[in-house]
């Protein structure tokens, strides 16, 4: 039928399927063949901890994003390196006075 617009529920269900096709984004991370992880950092530290069964700090701000800021107490430049709980972080980019993605390199594990 044209000229028809298309129903609301059709859109809703493209993009839903879309998304599922995305699955490192919904993640919020993914993992790189020298065993780290790239991150969005607006993704929460719960779901990155649960998802991966990390340990990040979880006491105060929600976000990669504001784990980092807070830490530094300023919007870093990329390739700013830290280390938190044992975790290195990489900046990788920054955009809108925010970080946009982070390397993050957990603990080793230690042989027992």
């Amino acid at each position: 039928m044209a000229g028809e617009q298309p129903q609301e529920g059709v859109l809703v269900v493209l993009s839903v399927v879309g998304d599922a096709k995305d699955g490192a984004q919904a993640r919020g991370y993914q993992t790189e063949s020298d065993g780290s992880f790239v991150a969005n950092a607006s993704a929460t530290i719960r779901a990155l901890n649960r998802s991966m069964r990390w340990n990040l700090p979880t006491d105060g701000p929600k976000t990669l994003n504001g784990l980092i800021v807070e830490f530094l107490e300023t919007i870093p430049e990329p390739g700013t390196t830290l280390k938190l709980a044992d975790y290195m972080l990489e900046v990788l980019q920054t955009a809108d006075n925010a970080i946009k993605t982070v390397r993050i390199r957990p603990p080793q594990a230690t042989a027992p």
